[in-house]
């Protein structure tokens, strides 16, 4: 399957393989799909890489634990800080030859 050939395209600058195509439209996909949630950031961290603090941020949430405005804008900054972190890590990872 990773030596099939995908015929050129006028687009493109040379044949590529199956597999890196697939590739780099998963990647395409990720991207979408984690810029199209930046844009809602402040609404919703995902639990996956900051844990409670996506529920901690929350409106209902920080009323009911009483956090200031201050302290929901430094947890923010660091939920930020975190999901950056995990992009970084796919960004690196995205090249890497699959575990056999």
């Amino acid at each position: 399957m990773g030596t099939k050939k995908i015929p050129k395209n006028p687009g493109l600058s040379g044949d590529i393989t199956l597999k890196t195509a697939l590739q780099r439209w998963a990647f395409v996909v990720f991207l979408a799909i984690f810029w199209s949630s930046l844009s809602q950031a402040t609404l919703a961290a995902d639990p996956t890489f900051v844990g409670v603090l996506a529920y901690a941020v929350d409106d209902s949430a920080a009323q009911r634990l009483g956090l200031s405005d201050e302290v929901r804008q430094r947890l923010l900054k660091l939920i930020d800080q975190r999901e950056s972190d995990a992009l970084g890590i796919v960004l690196k990872i995205k090249d890497l030859p699959p575990a056999e």
